[in-house]
């Protein structure tokens, strides 16, 4: 097979500024795929963090990009609050994400281990709620 660890490692120096942020959440994603848990992932998730670049990801991307960085170990406290407190800006109060998106994000918190305030919870649990509701009758 292929050094997939050595690929990651390598290509990690270039995810902040090079790609898209877009392409960003993707690489996360395929790391997260093989379980690669690897430091030059944590260093480049902090520089893409820091530049502020996740401010140009929509609510679903925002949630993949935290499922993933979650599923790797890569989030503190402060990191996963940064995801969910945007996404929470990007998406809609009043419009639930579809519920794929709504997934994520609660399987992001789930494996970053944090615990949301009660604000984030309410929003999250009214989403969910919303989202319970357009379900079509049987």
């Amino acid at each position: 097979g292929l050094p997939h660890a050595q690929l990651f490692a390598t290509a990690a120096q270039r995810l902040d500024h090079e790609l898209p942020p877009v392409s960003v959440v993707e690489a996360f994603e395929a790391a997260a795929a093989l379980r690669l848990a690897i430091p030059e992932l944590r260093l480049s998730l902090g520089r893409f963090l820091a530049a502020g670049l996740h401010r140009r990801l929509p609510c679903a991307h925002l949630a993949r990009l935290l499922a993933a960085s979650a599923r790797l170990g890569l989030l503190d406290g402060e990191q996963t609050a940064l995801l969910i407190e945007r996404a929470l800006v990007v998406a809609s109060p009043m419009r639930a994400p579809p519920v794929d998106v709504l997934a994520a994000l609660c399987l992001g918190l789930f494996l970053a281990r944090w615990q949301p305030s009660d604000r984030i919870l309410g929003q999250l649990a009214a989403w969910l709620w919303s989202a319970e509701g357009h379900r079509a009758a049987p």
